[in-house]
């Protein structure tokens, strides 16, 4: 096949009325009815896998996250210390009738990895790469007069493969898509809008067209761009499509007064593209995008629609906690959510290709995404090199796959194509670095001029090199990890480039600090941006699986927010910096935690967060007083101690933004009250709680509301007889379903505790646990029962 570029001229309409929906195109989402089984057989000969036991489940799926956590599992502290191995999934399809009209095509949005995919005993596929989709054309295999057979391998037995827990299996969703003979191919349209202003923007779309067909055929190609009230179309006509020949057809509408993306409002389109023949539509395909301006430069920093936006950021590892690798829409909501009302507008997706839902999930949110492809390249980690292809065999075509399925949603700002590469590290690579990076960056700059490109890079220590990376002018953005700090001298050395914060620490870099009461949060990047700043992403939003700082825990544990999704107070100093939404927040210094953390051996203690915690029944209180923290943005905070005023301090009288106080420790109420102008504009309170009474459960429903995978999240906490929680109740809960649901996750936040995620039990930590139901297909409500010794068992009934 080749490619033929067809230019068609501008065409605006200004208004017409909408159609009924043509459904030409289906696509279905078949993640139900798979078996599964885990075995260490890799044999070829399929026939003997019926004599397997296969189980029965609904994808995702992630096979890993119900192991056993042991230290003698291969995949280390970087794989958290979770099993893997290698395993089949398998799927029975129905006769497939028409197939000399339509395509029948498959595609698994996720595999990790090393997969091989076959239909009715053929290979037909298959991919190293376990965080890009892959889809293949299925025509040439399938029956029309019989069963169909769809039959998945996945080695996953050489662990560990990244830095960090990869999950294991068919962990995102699956997809049978029927098309015309010529049609759209996936990912086949490119959206971009080359003049954007106040009054008109030009849209632009690259449409590819395929001809799987045995014949020629003459079409038109028509382009409605969709808003809330007002539609805009472009029409092509007379397209002559040779058999097997691919075609690329642009078009362009102008858009009069078009509402812009952006963070306060992240305005979407919708490019509704019609293949038509004799005037017949015979392929649909929606594209949606925003209409917006951003620019990098050296002098303003990051600007969107032509306003300076500071990059209020953190990263984000692809895992969702107890729920492991397997990809839930509606808990990615949840977590994204919390980000924003944080006061986050920027997400860096580390370090490679997340499902795409959480880009769609951004683009509706209004939260900008540094979007990364590559942690390492060609010297990956000093283990298990042979298991996968060289990565100069492969970059490329999953790299134009990454670009390509992304390269629409308005929420990506900048390409990353590497983080922390061992090339750029050391000096002896630079030579291979610098090949490296301009290889990459011009595949990039090929596939979409309209972003720029960067590579997060090593700061350098007395390890590697102490100096600058050296591929640093080899790239658009010069993104560092831990160098906030240089970057005015930098600056002074190279004017001209642009530096960004792709890695920094939330507060300080002194674990002898973290230990203390007395706390400088002045070491947060925040306090080194300055007008030509680009921003920040602090590491990380989320607690995350793998990369565990040492035994026993089993992933990451010094983040802004829990893997339940319960926030630390750390993030209430975050909030105070980034958003602008009155805040006031108590933070108490928390003495046990402090002891639990001096005899940790592990490199990463100094990431540990102040232990500080938000309670007011400390161990403590036989102290006279105790140190308390208030986060705030407002002018100043009033502390009151049942009913009796403390004082007032002032938030300009603390150099890093936290105001300090010495507490009587008296139980009962303690009540921050934050001021602007010396008006109350808000206010936290923290209660002494009394003896644990009962169990209380609160449905965490996705907050955008879609439930399409209908995931609920039960949060159950230890209460007293007014409510108030108790902090230190650790209780031993069972959670029970029954009905038109089932318990797919349990959590407590603890990394250190091994229960079992795919469990019923579990004990609750500072007073709290989660549960996540899956909801099943049936039109009835499922049952949940939380029981525990000591209390009455609770019974709720979960919303159809």
């Amino acid at each position: 096949m080749y490619d033929k570029i067809l230019l068609f001229g501008l065409f605006f309409v200004s208004l017409f009325s909408c159609n009924t929906p043509i459904q030409n195109r289906t696509n279905n989402c078949i993640n139900s009815d798979w078996e599964f089984v885990k075995t260490d057989d890799q044999t070829s000969d399929l026939k003997t896998l019926d004599n397997l036991k296969w189980e029965k489940i609904v994808l995702p799926h992630d096979y890993s996250i119900g192991t056993a956590n042991k230290k003698e599992n291969i995949s280390g502290a970087s794989g958290g210390w979770f099993g893997g191995g290698n395993a089949w999934y398998r799927k029975t399809l129905e006769p497939f009738k028409n197939l000399e009209n339509s395509n029948i095509y498959i595609q698994f949005d996720g595999v990790f990895m090393n997969s091989e995919i076959y239909v009715n005993g053929n290979k037909i596929g298959g991919k190293t790469n376990g965080y890009l989709p892959q889809h293949y054309l299925l025509n040439d295999y399938l029956k029309s007069d019989g069963e169909n057979f769809i039959l998945v391998k996945v080695n996953n037995s050489f662990q560990p493969f990244d830095r960090w827990y990869t999950g294991a299996g068919i962990y995102r969703n699956v997809y049978l898509i029927t098309t015309s003979k010529v049609h759209i191919p996936i990912d086949g349209t490119y959206v971009t809008t080359p003049i954007v202003e106040k009054n008109k923007a030009l849209v632009k779309i690259e449409v590819t067209l395929v001809n799987t067909g045995a014949k020629e055929k003459t079409i038109s190609l028509k382009t409605s761009v969709i808003s809330d009230d007002v539609n805009h179309m472009a029409e092509s006509s007379d397209i002559l499509i040779k058999p097997k020949d691919t075609l690329i057809v642009s078009q362009q509408i102008e858009i009069a007064n078009p509402k812009l993306w952006s963070v306060e409002n992240p305005a979407l389109y919708i490019a509704k593209t019609t293949i038509l023949e004799n005037n017949s539509p015979i392929d649909t395909y929606n594209s949606t995008f925003g209409i917006r301006k951003a620019r990098f430069s050296a002098e303003k920093g990051f600007e969107l629609n032509d306003k300076k936006v500071m990059l209020k950021g953190v990263c984000l590892h692809h895992d969702l906690g107890s729920l492991g690798a397997a990809f839930y829409k509606d808990e990615m909501e949840r977590r994204l959510v919390v980000l924003k009302e944080m006061g986050c507008n920027a997400i860096r997706l580390s370090h490679n290709p997340h499902a795409t839902e959480v880009l769609e999930i951004c683009d509706s949110l209004g939260l900008l995404v540094f979007d990364e492809m590559f942690d390492r390249w060609e010297m990956r980690l000093d283990r298990n090199q042979s298991i996968a292809k060289p990565f100069i065999d492969i970059w490329k075509a999953d790299l134009e796959s990454f670009i390509k399925r992304d390269r629409n949603h308005p929420s990506v700002i900048i390409w990353s194509v590497g983080n922390e590469t061992v090339e750029q590290q050391h000096p002896q690579y630079a030579e291979r670095a610098r090949e490296l990076i301009t290889m990459l960056t011009d595949c990039v700059h090929k596939l979409d001029p309209s972003r720029s490109v960067t590579c997060a890079m090593h700061p350098g220590h007395k390890l590697f090199n102490p100096n600058r990376g050296t591929i640093e002018s080899f790239m658009d953005v010069a993104s560092y990890n831990y160098a906030t700090d240089k970057f005015t001298e930098w600056k002074k050395e190279s004017p001209e480039t642009i530096f960004l914060s792709s890695e920094t620490r939330p507060y300080n870099d002194t674990f002898e600090m973290t230990l203390g009461e007395e706390i400088d949060f002045s070491g947060n990047s925040w306090f080194s941006l300055d007008s030509t700043s680009c921003g920040q992403f602090i590491w990380t939003g989320f607690d995350y699986l793998g990369e565990s700082p040492c035994w026993p825990y089993r992933g990451w544990p010094w983040s802004l927010i829990n893997t339940c999704g319960f926030r630390k107070p750390i993030s209430y100093f975050v909030q105070s910096l980034y958003s602008e939404k009155p805040m006031v927040y108590i933070s108490v210094f928390e003495k046990s935690l402090s002891d639990s953390l001096k005899n940790l051996e592990s490199w990463s203690k100094i990431w540990a967060a102040p232990t500080y915690t938000s309670h007011w029944n400390h161990a403590s209180f036989n102290k006279n007083e105790i140190s308390v923290l208030t986060y705030t943005n407002c002018t100043s905070v009033e502390l009151w101690l049942n009913e009796k005023l403390i004082g007032e301090k002032f938030l300009k009288d603390f150099a890093d933004k936290v105001i300090r106080w010495k507490v009587p420790t008296t139980p009962g109420t303690l009540k921050a009250i934050g001021k602007n102008n010396n008006n109350p504009v808000c206010e936290y309170i923290l209660k002494t709680a009394g003896r644990p009474q009962e169990l209380k459960i609160d449905i965490n429903p996705s907050s955008l509301q879609s439930n399409k995978q209908n995931l609920i999240q039960l949060v159950i906490s230890v209460v007293d007889s007014v409510d108030v929680l108790c902090p230190y109740a650790e209780k031993a809960i069972k959670i029970t379903v029954k009905g038109n649901g089932s318990l797919i996750a349990i959590d407590n936040g603890d990394l250190s505790d091994h229960f079992n995620y795919k469990g019923e039990n579990v004990k609750t930590k500072s007073g709290k646990c989660v549960a996540f139901i899956k909801m099943g297909n049936e039109n009835s409500s499922p049952q949940v029962q939380v029981s525990s010794v000591g209390f009455e068992s609770k019974t709720i009934e979960l919303p159809k």
